[in-house]
């Protein structure tokens, strides 16, 4: 009996840090966008990443490297953050992570967006295999 509360407090804890680490992971993927940084923000993100867009346009990787990192290098907004971050590990190497992205524009303005990334844990590292991003509607 104590072996297996013992194995069960284990995977607690495992859950539990990995719940932390992709958490981690959504708040750098947001920095380094932000900060125009190509190279830390590529290495996020699987080989075979894609997107689905607020328009509905599937994207690989390399368009939205493209898109996001130029050249021609696009302006960066004034601030971006994520929040109301959620982990659900479906298995030792898989997770789903849900939240919602803030971003506000030089004129002050904001966009918002819910998020659906899907991790994959990838020679011993977690990436984004596939995101799919949300607008959240204007309260009038």
């Amino acid at each position: 009996m104590t072996i297996i509360l013992g194995f069960v407090a284990f995977l607690a804890l495992q859950s539990t840090s990995s719940s932390d680490e992709l958490a981690q992971i959504e708040q750098r993927l947001i920095k380094t966008w932000l900060a125009g940084d190509r190279e830390a923000y590529s290495a996020l993100l699987a080989d075979d990443w894609t997107t689905t867009d607020i328009s509905g346009h599937v994207l690989t990787k390399a368009d939205v490297i493209q898109q996001q990192f130029g050249p021609p290098v696009p302006e960066r907004p004034a601030d971006a953050g994520i929040d109301d971050v959620k982990v659900r590990l479906i298995e030792e190497s898989v997770a789903i992570v849900t939240g919602r992205t803030t971003v506000t524009l030089k004129n002050g303005s904001s966009i918002a967006l819910r998020f659906t990334d899907v991790f994959q844990k990838l020679d011993g590292r977690w990436q984004v295999v596939v995101s799919q991003g949300t607008r959240i509607a204007s309260q009038p």
